[in-house]
């Protein structure tokens, strides 16, 4: 890969690691402004980019805290240890096939724990999601006779990112 070629698609968190910089799901403008204390607690709107997801109008709100300050092994540096979680349910009825509808339900819960160094890489993450759906169909939501069932899907993800423990080489 040179310098200003297009970067793939499956290599592009790791070429442009967003996750250093923006690493909450609080909306931007609604993080807490100044400095922080172990403590602190804010709530904002979330902004959770679940495109691909069937969730719609997240109006629960995120609650963020910053937990404590955490001495790191084998360094002069501490980490803020900050989460982040919200939950939220949505509920609708869909069109299924022509005439014949289905009532969704989906439950959305996500948690993230941050340990973040001043000046430095973060010092690692840990992010949940936890998404549960239910579709029902029978007469109640225009479904011929004899037709009706439910079905059940849960996806959990998580994403663990950990500091590498070896020295950098600040020459290499």
């Amino acid at each position: 890969m040179e310098s200003g070629s297009a970067i793939p698609e499956s290599y592009k968190d790791l070429v442009e690691p967003l996750w250093l910089s923006d690493w909450s799901v609080t909306e931007y403008e609604e993080l807490p402004k100044g400095p922080l204390q172990p403590g602190a607690e804010w709530l904002g709107k979330a902004d959770p980019e679940l495109d691909h997801f069937p969730v719609e109008d997240l109006t629960n709100p995120l609650t963020g805290r910053f937990v404590r300050w955490l001495d790191l092994p084998n360094s002069d540096n501490r980490a803020a240890q900050i989460t982040e979680h919200f939950s939220a349910t949505t509920s609708s009825r869909q069109e299924m096939f022509d005439g014949v509808s289905a009532d969704q339900t989906v439950e959305l819960e996500a948690a993230a724990d941050h340990w973040l160094v001043q000046g430095d890489f973060p010092h690692g993450a840990e992010k949940s999601v936890l998404v549960s759906s239910v579709t029902t169909v029978g007469p109640e939501t225009g479904a011929p006779e004899g037709f009706a069932g439910e079905l059940q899907l849960n996806f959990h993800m998580e994403q663990v990112i950990e500091a590498d423990p070896r020295p950098r080489d600040p020459l290499a």
